[in-house]
This record gives structure tokens, sequence and C-alpha cells, in this order.
């Protein structure tokens, strides 16, 4: 029997995969709704695992980020916004 992966496991293995990344690319391939992925990138952004390279007026969609540690496979914060490392 297969697991089936989370969207947020899919999502952390597309960024680690492609190093920097668009939100909107991120979504298209994860299926993530927008409110989730913002809060799922806020949560990376603070766990020091990501960074925005786009200013501050870009629409989120054409947000660019870059991956600053991609040493966890499994995704590095969990959905109740808590660090857990692997």
């Amino acid at each position: 029997m297969r697991i089936r992966k989370s969207k947020r496991q899919s999502a952390w293995e597309f960024m680690r995969r492609n190093q920097t990344f668009s939100i909107g690319d991120v979504m298209m391939i994860t299926q993530m709704k927008e409110e989730s992925m913002r809060l799922f990138l806020r949560q990376l952004v603070r766990a020091a695992k990501v960074k925005c390279l786009s200013k501050r007026n870009v629409a989120l969609k054409k947000k660019r980020y870059l991956v600053l540690d991609a040493r966890c496979v499994v995704c590095p914060v969990n959905s109740q916004g808590g660090n857990h490392e692997t």
C-alpha cells in the first residue's frame, strides 16, 4: 500500500529540488490553496528555511523565493507551525 504525501511535503520537495521558485509554480504543482500556501511560506521564512527574493508589492503568485536550508528531507514545519528536523 502506498502512502500519499501531504501537499506541504510535495511543495517542500519541489522547493528543495528547484532551489529558487515562484509561489505560482508551487501552487500549480501541489494544488495548494492560496491561504494554505501563505501560511506555509510564513512558517518556512520564520524557520529560516526560505527567503523571499521579491519586493513587497509583488503579487503572491509571482513572488520568488530561495531555499536557504535544504537539509530536511521531510517538510521542516508541521501544520501547527512548529519545527521538526529529521
